[in-house]
Protein backbone atom coordinates (compact mmCIF):
# COMPACT_ATOMS: atom_id res chain seq x y z
CA UNK A 1 0.00 0.00 0.00
CA UNK A 2 1.51 3.52 -0.98
CA UNK A 3 0.54 6.69 0.78
CA UNK A 4 -2.24 7.33 -1.64
CA UNK A 5 -3.97 4.12 -0.42
CA UNK A 6 -2.69 4.64 3.30
CA UNK A 7 -4.68 7.94 3.54
CA UNK A 8 -7.39 6.94 2.32
CA UNK A 9 -7.87 3.71 3.77
CA UNK A 10 -6.91 5.02 7.55
CA UNK A 11 -9.47 8.03 7.04
CA UNK A 12 -12.07 5.83 5.52
CA UNK A 13 -11.56 3.28 8.67
CA UNK A 14 -11.63 6.07 10.98
CA UNK A 15 -15.03 7.80 9.43
CA UNK A 16 -13.45 10.79 8.18
CA UNK A 17 -14.67 12.84 5.08
CA UNK A 18 -11.91 14.52 3.06
CA UNK A 19 -12.95 17.91 4.55
CA UNK A 20 -13.35 16.67 7.88
CA UNK A 21 -9.35 15.20 7.73
CA UNK A 22 -8.54 18.28 6.08
CA UNK A 23 -9.73 20.62 8.66
CA UNK A 24 -8.29 18.24 10.92
CA UNK A 25 -4.38 18.90 10.13
CA UNK A 26 -5.41 22.80 8.22
CA UNK A 27 -4.90 21.67 4.55
CA UNK A 28 -8.04 22.44 1.93
CA UNK A 29 -9.97 19.60 1.29
CA UNK A 30 -8.90 19.44 -2.48
CA UNK A 31 -5.02 18.97 -0.95
CA UNK A 32 -6.35 15.74 0.35
CA UNK A 33 -7.71 14.38 -3.04
CA UNK A 34 -4.45 15.00 -4.28
CA UNK A 35 -2.59 13.02 -1.80
CA UNK A 36 -5.39 10.30 -2.24
CA UNK A 37 -5.25 10.56 -6.03
CA UNK A 38 -0.57 10.42 -6.16
CA UNK A 39 -1.03 13.36 -7.57
CA UNK A 40 1.45 14.88 -4.91
CA UNK A 41 3.04 14.05 -1.82
CA UNK A 42 2.18 16.21 1.91
CA UNK A 43 5.81 17.60 2.67
CA UNK A 44 6.85 16.67 6.00
CA UNK A 45 5.11 18.66 8.51
CA UNK A 46 1.58 17.61 6.66
CA UNK A 47 2.95 13.76 6.82
CA UNK A 48 3.24 14.13 10.43
CA UNK A 49 0.08 15.79 11.03
CA UNK A 50 -1.54 13.21 9.01
CA UNK A 51 0.09 10.12 10.19
CA UNK A 52 -1.01 11.78 14.02
CA UNK A 53 -4.42 12.18 13.00
CA UNK A 54 -4.80 8.84 11.12
CA UNK A 55 -3.52 6.99 14.02
CA UNK A 56 -0.75 5.76 11.91
CA UNK A 57 3.39 5.46 11.44
CA UNK A 58 5.35 7.68 9.43
CA UNK A 59 6.82 4.27 8.09
CA UNK A 60 2.62 3.17 7.32
CA UNK A 61 2.11 6.43 6.18
CA UNK A 62 5.01 5.97 3.13
CA UNK A 63 3.71 2.94 2.19
CA UNK A 64 5.67 0.51 4.29
CA UNK A 65 4.24 -1.89 7.17
CA UNK A 66 6.25 -3.68 9.65
CA UNK A 67 6.62 -7.00 8.84
CA UNK A 68 5.60 -8.29 12.38
CA UNK A 69 2.02 -10.10 11.40
CA UNK A 70 2.30 -13.43 11.82
CA UNK A 71 3.53 -16.48 13.97
CA UNK A 72 7.28 -16.18 15.58
CA UNK A 73 9.11 -18.11 18.34
CA UNK A 74 9.95 -15.78 21.21
CA UNK A 75 11.62 -16.53 24.33
CA UNK A 76 10.89 -14.85 27.42
CA UNK A 77 11.92 -14.98 31.44
CA UNK A 78 9.96 -14.63 34.39
CA UNK A 79 10.71 -12.53 37.55
CA UNK A 80 10.95 -15.64 39.55
CA UNK A 81 13.96 -16.19 41.78
CA UNK A 82 14.54 -19.39 39.09
CA UNK A 83 14.96 -16.76 36.30
CA UNK A 84 14.30 -20.11 33.99
CA UNK A 85 14.13 -18.75 30.37
CA UNK A 86 11.11 -19.89 28.28
CA UNK A 87 10.22 -20.55 24.50
CA UNK A 88 7.02 -21.08 22.58
CA UNK A 89 5.47 -20.09 19.37
CA UNK A 90 2.88 -17.13 19.53
CA UNK A 91 0.96 -15.32 16.78
CA UNK A 92 1.51 -11.25 16.72
CA UNK A 93 -1.39 -8.61 15.52
CA UNK A 94 -0.04 -5.62 14.28
CA UNK A 95 -2.38 -3.01 13.88
CA UNK A 96 -1.05 0.66 13.56
CA UNK A 97 0.92 1.34 16.79
CA UNK A 98 -0.62 -1.67 18.59
CA UNK A 99 1.02 -5.11 18.62
CA UNK A 100 -1.16 -8.56 19.85
CA UNK A 101 0.99 -10.85 21.26
CA UNK A 102 -1.18 -14.29 21.74
CA UNK A 103 0.33 -17.86 23.02
CA UNK A 104 -0.20 -20.33 20.05
CA UNK A 105 -3.23 -22.81 21.12
CA UNK A 106 -2.16 -26.33 21.70
CA UNK A 107 1.50 -24.87 21.92
CA UNK A 108 2.41 -24.45 25.38
CA UNK A 109 5.65 -22.40 26.33
CA UNK A 110 8.58 -24.31 25.76
CA UNK A 111 11.09 -25.81 27.87
CA UNK A 112 12.20 -24.19 30.74
CA UNK A 113 16.23 -23.21 30.29
CA UNK A 114 19.29 -21.77 32.54
CA UNK A 115 17.43 -21.81 36.28
CA UNK A 116 19.14 -21.16 39.59
CA UNK A 117 20.35 -24.99 39.40
CA UNK A 118 21.84 -24.94 35.65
Amino acid sequence: MGTPDAIRVNRVKLGLTQAQLAREIGVDTRQINRYESGETEPTLAIARRLADKLRITMDELAGGLSPLNGTWHAAWHNLSPDKALYTGAVELAQQGHHLTIQPLRGRGPGRARGGAGS
